[in-house]
């Protein structure tokens, strides 16, 4: 999950109003839905025997906006389907209040059942996309300063399919199982795996103990598939991520910016102009994409086709960042000896980001 909030991120740098950034939080053992959307809502929490209770409310779906209320009056809780289906009005009306908690399951959603969680990757994908668009929805129409996107719980994919010889037995007869974790009210000798007090990462006080196996081993647990799996404390499964977005009322004004890797060595061989542009620096909450736009010149002229390139790479790795670029001199330009490299943004034609001098050491014989 913490890889799908980084992925998230550098779409939502491409908007050049956003500034976001990612922090982390750490999920609960066992790293389950219904525990981890506990620990998201306020008051005091009882395991209740995994029918969890805020407050003496259960946490179920349909009591979350109660659970809100009681804190913050002016608060609500819908699922992200709901908003899909509200008229604009409807919706602007909603995000008027103090606080909203707007549930998006779309990973979870694909990846929990055993009949389609080897989908899991083109659900990551949806998810953000969907999210992507939501939140800059969020900011541009619905007037939302601050909003915070986190998950309940990570989560760990086996693309091969896993046999049922690869899987553990559950021993005993534990209150609560799954193919992650078994919980047991009384602290049992756990041989192939961890045992931990569930008060040790929960907000929960009873006595109860979560057993989950080694690594990112399996229980054999039927009717739940294998593949897709969370529940137990990989950190994978426990470690979330909690990105900060706002959203400003004009443009963030620095961009990123080119480099010419083959500075002062520019040299056109058989028409061709080889070299590399390296973007400095990833795209980031406070430094935007760039367009931009290259081509040969003499004086004012231009003298060969013309390359736009978007900077927009988000990766921290340099050679992520670095282009390779030719470009063609036309005909009528073969028998310049200098030519001049020039790189603009593409909304900016006057003032060149980089001006470089080129040699000609195309020969050309007449044809006549």
């Amino acid at each position: 999950r913490y890889e799908v909030g980084v992925e998230l991120l550098s779409k939502m740098h491409a908007d050049t109003k956003n500034t976001a950034e990612m922090r982390h939080l750490l999920a609960s053992i066992p790293s389950k839905t219904s525990v981890g959307m506990a620990q998201l809502l306020p008051g005091e929490k009882t395991f209740n025997n995994g029918d969890i209770l805020s407050d003496a409310i259960t946490t179920a779906s349909t009591n979350r906006a109660k659970i809100l209320q009681a804190y913050q009056p002016n608060a609500d809780a819908v699922n992200y389907n709901v908003i899909q289906t509200a008229s604009r009005n409807e919706n602007r009306e909603l995000f008027k209040k103090d606080l909203v908690y707007v549930y998006h399951d779309v990973i979870d959603a694909i990846g929990d059942k055993r009949v389609s969680e080897r989908r899991t990757f083109d659900a990551v994908k949806d998810a953000i996309l969907e999210l992507e668009k939501f939140i800059k929805l969020l900011h541009s129409s619905y007037n939302v300063a601050n909003v915070l996107i986190t998950a309940d719980h990570g989560f760990l994919y086996n693309d091969e399919k896993l046999e049922d010889k690869e899987l553990e037995k559950i021993p005993g007869d534990p209150f609560i199982s799954h193919n992650r974790f078994f919980i047991t009210k009384t602290k049992e000798n756990n041989e192939l795996g961890y045992t931990i007090p569930l008060q040790n990462t929960t907000a929960f006080n009873e006595e109860a103990y979560v057993h989950i196996p080694f690594a990112t081993n399996r229980y054999k647990k039927g009717g739940v598939g294998h593949q897709f799996v969370h529940g137990g404390a990989s950190l994978q499964e426990l470690v979330t991520p909690l990105i900060i977005s706002s959203r400003k009322r004009v443009e963030v004004s620095r961009k990123v910016n080119p480099s010419l890797l083959n500075k002062g060595k520019l040299r056109v061989v058989s028409n061709i102009l080889k070299f590399n542009i390296l973007q400095e620096n990833e795209v980031s909450r406070l430094e935007k994409e760039r367009t931009i736009t290259i081509a040969l010149y003499k004086d004012s002229n231009k003298v060969s086709n013309e390359l736009n390139l978007v900077l927009n790479s988000t990766s921290e790795a340099p050679s992520d960042r670095l282009t390779n670029i030719e470009l063609i001199l036309d005909a009528a330009a073969v028998n310049e000896s200098v030519l001049k490299l020039k790189v603009y943004d593409i909304e900016d034609s006057l003032n060149p980001l980089i001006d470089e001098l080129v040699t000609n050491n195309t020969l050309l014989g007449q044809d006549f």
